[in-house]
């Protein structure tokens, strides 16, 4: 496995792949398990002053006429309070 403090990120664009396939019951993200495994690596990228551009989906991304069902709205909200 990549171990980021090995790497010269400082600086730089950084594309982060997350997994934040989370449950989400009655428009609540149910489980936050997932997102709080990503938080200590992002950290690390901002404090290395990398730019962090966070590529992920909800649920199956061809189902778009769920569009705003799987939108990534609440988990961008709930990362902004936990970074």
């Amino acid at each position: 496995m990549l171990n980021l403090k090995y790497l010269n990120i400082k600086n730089c664009k950084t594309l982060v792949r997350e997994d934040f396939n989370v449950p989400i019951l009655n428009n609540k993200i149910a489980n936050i398990n997932k997102i709080l495994l990503s938080i200590p690596n992002l950290k690390f990228l901002i404090k290395k002053k990398s730019t962090v551009i966070i590529c992920a989906h909800l649920r199956n991304p061809q189902e778009t006429k769920f569009f705003n069902k799987y939108s990534l709205f609440k988990i961008c909200k709930l990362l902004s309070i936990l970074l």
